[in-house]
């Protein structure tokens, strides 16, 4: 499924201009890093204090926040450590104590090649960052004055585990700098990165799902830039009802395993931005020849597999909690379970035509490259799919408003690689005029 050329110059021009002008626009003399020592100088006279930052940036990642952007930076202020500190001291020894760890929150609050103007920015999106394949998510609030902006941490509960919910597990940008070599955001809270994927489910109704994982052999922790569909422990209540009806079960023949490989898509992360209103779409998984199938609509987001719309076997696994962030992935919980061409799935894979015709017209891209950077294969976990960026793999729109819906995205497939693919970043990632 390849992206149509019109498509792809007609975003690459408006991305490559985007960009030139992100780095026009930055006129003062001092970069990021400068920005940062400056602030944490006791003779500096702005309201927030980066004291500890200051240290912390020059010591782990000066050459990141130095270099010749563009780039946005979200920079925690004293402030912010000192609730860390009051909040959870345990993860606070360990982030100021660890280098490692430090590290990885540094570079999990650095997002490369974008300059984020709040003002200009839709509710909600998710950014990549320079941490891995991890995202962090970004929901606007109501634009008053007393709290402008937000970000909610890694973009799930999880992700907050280790500090107080404040705001409803937001923190403000509390102050803007512009620099050189892209914007500086200071944060009244310190983001969490996401955690491992053992650590997310157990926090869930996921019970079956894991054990099912664990009975077929698949290691969702040897995968990278994924998204998992996981469906609820009552969702498995039905299936096996059902299954049970057709004189079938979990274990017959290689259906579980194909089952499982049908909720993987091992070629990108689809967050709930990706799924658009008022458009059906299909994500190629890790079955051969097998997608699924999605509608979204103002009152929820549905997906199908064959044995949903050709059989009509099981009502659609509808949309319960989306973007729950795990390390270098992203997985939705679902109300049910997405059945493939079950004759298929027994017989250990697709073996005939795929279900769905293949529209190249308009293509949905995933957020799952950093911009910039080449495009990734598959994680090592990776069973019966297509590699990375391959032109089978992907979301394909089925409707005309998906050329539309693509602006509204905030990355780029990863068919178009390298520098080229950081020109389709889209437009509501703007450049501070």
């Amino acid at each position: 499924m390849l992206v149509s050329a019109p498509l792809v110059a007609a975003a690459a021009a408006a991305a490559a201009a985007l960009l030139a002008s992100g780095a026009d626009a930055q006129t003062t003399t001092n970069n990021i890093l400068e920005n940062i020592h400056a602030m944490g100088s006791p003779n500096d006279a702005r309201a927030y204090k980066v004291t500890q930052m200051a240290g912390y940036t020059n010591q782990y990642v000066s050459d990141l926040l130095s270099g010749p952007g563009p780039m946005t930076f979200f920079c925690p202020t004293d402030l912010a450590f000192q609730r860390l500190q009051q909040q959870n001291p345990a993860y606070y020894s360990l982030l100021t104590s660890d280098a490692a760890t430090m590290q990885n929150v540094l570079r999990y609050h650095t997002v490369p090649n974008y300059v984020l103007d709040t003002a200009l920015a839709p509710q909600k999106f998710f950014l990549p960052t320079a941490y891995g394949l991890n995202h962090i998510r970004v929901e606007m609030s109501n634009q008053t004055s007393s709290w402008p902006s937000a970000i909610l941490f890694g973009g799930n509960n999880d992700s907050v585990a280790d500090i107080v919910e404040v705001r409803r597990n937001f923190t403000s940008i509390v102050h803007t700098e512009k620099s050189s070599n892209g914007v500086l955001h200071l944060l009244d809270h310190i983001l969490s990165p996401p955690k491992t994927f053992a650590e997310v489910v157990a926090t869930r109704n996921l019970t079956s799902m894991v054990a099912a994982l664990n009975e077929a052999q698949i290691d969702i922790s040897t995968m990278s830039n994924f998204t998992l569909f996981a469906p609820r422990d009552d969702a498995f209540v039905n299936l096996n009802t059902f299954l049970t009806a057709n004189n079938l079960s979990l274990t017959t023949g290689q259906f579980l395993k194909s089952l499982l490989s049908f909720h993987i898509v091992p070629s990108g992360q689809y967050f709930s931005s990706n799924f658009l209103t008022d458009i059906t779409a299909y994500l190629a998984t890790n079955l051969t020849n097998e997608e699924i199938r999605f509608d979204a609509h103002p009152s929820g987001i549905n997906f199908y597999g064959a044995g949903q719309t050709g059989l009509k076997l099981m009502i659609p696994a509808r949309l319960a909690e989306p973007d729950v962030f795990v390390q270098n992935g992203v997985m939705h919980v679902l109300e049910g379970a997405i059945i493939p061409n079950i004759t298929a799935a027994i017989a250990g894979g697709n073996v005939v035509a795929p279900p769905y015709p293949a529209n190249a017209t308009n293509a949905i891209p995933p957020n799952s490259v950093r911009p910039g950077g080449p495009p990734p294969g598959n994680g090592s976990g990776s069973t019966d799919g297509g590699g990375g960026g391959s032109a089978g793999t992907g979301v394909t729109a089925a409707k005309s408003g998906a050329a539309t819906a693509e602006s509204r995205l905030l990355t780029m497939s990863p068919a178009s690689g390298g520098l080229a693919a950081a020109a389709a970043v889209v437009a509501v990632v703007l450049a501070l005029a």
